[in-house]
């Protein structure tokens, strides 16, 4: 918005098939039902930006989850660890360069970026499980 384009998410009925067959099967759950498009004439910074726009906000959002984690206890430290745990593996899963997700458009507008944007997502996540 803060650029002037129309963003909407759009569902993919097959992804989330896929995702609640494997999560039946296997009992992981991968879910990438749908993915977010920009319309307008966006160019790659700006492309790059916006998608690094979630992953950021994902990695902000286990700030406060790892605060309960740390100082809640029973009930508030489990939903902080959850929260964390979450968040942490949306922006790590999101930042993968394939395909519709952010990692993608985001590596091919800073390299740098991305590698920074990964080693976040992907710290936090490895700190989270430990």
């Amino acid at each position: 918005m803060r650029y002037g384009y129309w963003a909407e998410f759009q569902k993919d009925n097959v992804m989330l098939l896929v995702a609640v067959v494997v999560a039946a099967l296997v009992g992981i759950v991968f879910a990438a039902p749908g993915a977010t498009y920009i319309y307008g004439n966006v160019n790659r910074a700006e492309n790059g930006r916006i998608s690094a726009a979630g992953p950021i906000t994902n990695l902000l959002l286990c700030i406060p989850f790892a605060g309960l984690m740390l100082f809640g206890g029973g009930l508030i430290g489990l939903v902080g660890l959850i929260g964390l745990r979450v968040n942490a593996m949306i922006a790590t899963f999101n930042m993968l360069p394939v395909g519709v997700l952010d990692g993608r458009k985001v590596l091919s507008w800073n390299p740098a970026a991305f590698a920074m944007l990964m080693a976040a997502s992907l710290g936090v996540l490895i700190w989270s499980l430990f």
